[in-house]
């Protein structure tokens, strides 16, 4: 792993509470445009999806507060959330979404699954980061 990313998964460890704490006041900020995006990415996570079978098996890779790992659950597939980071393990959890501490770039994937899933991850790799995981 480069140093880049060691030293962004750091902050994302110390950091992730923060987060938490402060996405929900981002997003009543501007409610309408907040509404907006969810609807597009959960049109896109749909149409993703549209070819698996029903309750095929998902990984989400860098699940962060779990939103999108909840509402690919309530499409019917059998998901499951991961992160580095403690806080965020916690929060998926606590929505009663199957979760595990992962990193992309030193573990192995622990069972066989149906789709990969990762939204605004590979931007926080180098680009020889990224591609290793792909």
């Amino acid at each position: 792993m480069s140093k880049e990313n060691e030293k962004t998964l750091e902050v994302y460890k110390e950091k992730a509470h923060l987060y938490l704490a402060n996405s929900l006041e981002h997003d009543k900020l501007d409610p309408k445009r907040a509404e907006q995006k969810r609807v597009k990415l959960e049109k896109l996570i749909t149409s993703y999806f549209l070819s698996l079978p029903e309750h095929a098996k998902i990984f989400e890779i860098g699940s962060g507060d779990g939103a999108n790992a909840k509402f690919i659950q309530s499409l019917g597939f059998d998901i499951t959330a991961s992160y580095t980071a403690d806080d965020f393990i916690k929060a998926t959890q606590n929505q009663g979404l199957k979760t595990i501490k992962f990193n992309a770039l030193e573990n192995s994937f622990p069972e066989k699954y149906w789709a990969v899933f990762c939204w605004r991850v590979f931007v926080h790799f180098t680009k020889e980061d990224a591609l290793k995981i792909m």
